[in-house]
């Protein structure tokens, strides 16, 4: 993939974030949602994957791609309907991906490596799928642990923390004590030792 072709990829992908209509203030200035998220992960793929290919970066940079178009209310608010969202959405955000890329040029062998790590991330076995999950589930536990937690008891809480840490590999796991995590992410993650 030629520099050009990354470049081109990453301001297309952040003009769909931009139209994000959900913002949060960070240091007093406005910002898109999920372009604040994409740029966590980007930043958190650093520390997962020092040596992250283009292709990965950009997998990191696409994991929430045009999520909100897919309201999770607009299907029921029942387990069966939450998978359903999230086959949805999925679908979704896999096909903007695509699009995108190819907007940029990209060919296709990189796109399927591309949207092979983010269709893929509950597989283990393959590595740029793994770290894509590492680093969504780093992002989720740094950033959006403590507002999350706090809609649930506590026991519900701890069920949650239970699966996103069964969702990451010994290396994710391992770089937890480097994610410079506040006080109240710590006060969450005991909730694993009770």
């Amino acid at each position: 993939m030629l520099d050009q072709q990354y470049k081109t990829a990453i301001e297309l992908i952040d003009k769909v974030h931009n139209q994000d209509p959900n913002s949060e203030i960070i240091n007093g200035i406005e910002v898109k949602a999920e372009l604040l998220y994409s740029n966590r992960m980007l930043a958190v793929l650093e520390k997962v994957a020092p040596d992250a290919s283009l292709e990965l970066k950009l997998a990191a940079k696409c994991q929430h791609i045009s999520r909100w178009s897919i309201p999770r209310a607009t299907f029921s608010m029942d387990k069966k309907g939450y998978y359903q969202w999230r086959a949805a959405i999925m679908e979704h955000q896999l096909s903007v991906t695509t699009s995108v890329l190819k907007q940029a040029e990209i060919n296709d062998q990189r796109i399927e490596i591309i949207v092979d790590a983010l269709k893929n991330k509950a597989d283990k076995t393959n590595l740029n799928a793994s770290i894509i999950e590492d680093t969504a589930c780093l992002t989720f536990i740094k950033w959006y642990l403590v507002p999350f937690a706090g809609q649930f008891d506590a026991v519900k809480a701890k069920i949650i923390l239970q699966k996103t840490a069964g969702k990451m590999s010994e290396r994710g796991l391992g770089l937890m004590p480097e994610m410079e995590l506040s006080e109240d992410v710590h006060q969450v993650l005991a909730l694993l030792n009770d």
